[in-house]
């Protein structure tokens, strides 16, 4: 499960050092425990990753992933900052990340961002109540 969070016109990203193709920039996100909602991975990958606590609202898409190890759906939900401050976290170092940052839309319009819709759609329709849950057919991906 992972988290969007967008704040001031600027959505909060991590960015994960990958040798094959260079770096990458994904929202907060991660797997489950065994008996953690999708909700609760959100909040606690989210927090664990940049710092800050969220309240996951409404899904905003469905991804359907294939790794070496895994066969993985991601959900994504828009999320709301509850407090915090953005910090690079020693738990996210471990898991590959190099940096936590805001990003503006013209900071991603050359980067690999995933989800994509934070490339593909306007910004204040993703955080609208009008947005309609949409669903990404299956990607391989290098994890």
């Amino acid at each position: 499960a992972g988290g969007i969070l967008f704040e001031n016109n600027n959505v909060l990203l991590v960015r994960y050092r990958d040798t094959e193709i260079g770096s990458f920039l994904v929202c907060p996100g991660g797997g489950s425990t065994e008996l953690e909602s999708i909700k609760d991975t959100v909040k606690r990958e989210f927090f664990e990753e940049t710092g800050i606590n969220v309240q996951p609202l409404n899904i905003l898409m469905v991804e359907d992933l294939i790794s070496k190890k895994y066969r993985i759906q991601k959900t994504w939900f828009l999320c709301k900052k509850i407090n915090g401050t953005v910090v690079n976290t020693k738990e996210a170092e471990l898991e590959g990340i190099i940096d936590v940052s805001w990003y503006t839309k013209l900071d991603i319009k050359n980067e690999v961002v995933y989800p994509d819709i934070l490339k593909k759609n306007d910004w204040v329709d993703i955080s609208s109540k009008n947005w309609q849950v949409c669903y990404n057919d299956i990607r391989y991906v290098n994890f």
